[in-house]
């Protein structure tokens, strides 16, 4: 997806499991479910607070006033700080420095959620996000 439509296009997705699923005991989430939706059978134990997830980085340069976005994938990243504009900065050799623009910036809303397995079996922990 272009940095451009995940700035001017926002959506929500909700899933809901089918009733065909089964539902997983926590102990049985091994590496192999990575990537896939699954269901899982279990006692919410802890919930945060809803927080902004940064997905698309806007920033203005301090010399050109040139706009530059970058797509964040993760949790954590690192910012630009050099003006990568080819037609001003680079070409006349000056090194304007970038700074974030909040306002332009794409967030998504974004909460953690810990399970424990129920209670007729062991007391096993299970984080994601």
């Amino acid at each position: 997806m272009l940095v451009r439509e995940l700035i001017l296009h926002s959506s929500n997705l909700y899933f809901q499991p089918l009733r065909s699923d089964v539902a997983l005991a926590v102990r049985e989430v091994k590496g192999t479910y990575l990537g896939r939706l699954i269901t899982v059978r279990g006692i919410v134990t802890r919930v945060s607070e809803v927080k902004p997830l940064l997905l698309v980085n806007a920033y203005t340069c301090d010399v050109c006033g040139s706009e530059t976005f970058q797509q964040i994938s993760s949790k954590t990243f690192s910012p630009i700080t050099d003006c990568p504009n080819e037609q001003e900065c680079k070409k006349n050799g000056i090194r304007g420095s970038l700074h974030m623009q909040t306002r332009a910036c794409r967030f998504s809303p974004f909460q953690e959620v810990k399970i424990q397995e129920m209670v007729s079996h062991e007391h096993l922990l299970l984080h994601w996000h």
